[in-house]
């Protein structure tokens, strides 16, 4: 079963409970870690009088993900069953993510910042 997990073409194909349950595990130690990753992004590209703001609003966004994204699954796989459309979606918002993150750049203060703690 972790076998199976492992390949990326076969995320899409899960369509046994035990299936989901290895991928959504799989997933889990995953986003466990990159959630540190989070705040050291935050700093890195936004000055420090906005940090509390940012790092609430992407907490607000990441709770707001994890509340409606089961529904809307089961929703999904109620109306498709399969999971293949929320692989699918999932792989596309995480490359969206991916896409507006490399638009940030770090602010030209914060690296003056950073060179006279150095």
């Amino acid at each position: 079963m972790v076998r199976h997990a492992a390949r990326p073409g076969c995320l899409a194909s899960v369509n046994r409970l035990a299936g989901f349950y290895t991928v959504a595990t799989a997933v889990g130690f995953i986003y466990a870690g990159t959630m540190p990753l989070y705040a050291v992004i935050i700093r890195e590209n936004f000055p420090l009088r906005m940090m509390g703001t940012i790092i609430g609003g992407s907490a607000m966004a990441g709770s707001l993900g994890m509340s409606t994204g089961p529904l809307l699954g089961g929703l999904i796989y109620d109306r498709l069953n399969s999971y293949t459309l929320m692989y699918v979606g999932s792989w596309g918002m995480g490359l969206a993510a991916m896409l507006v993150l490399m638009a940030f750049r770090p602010f030209p203060a914060r690296e003056a910042e950073l060179a006279r703690a150095g």
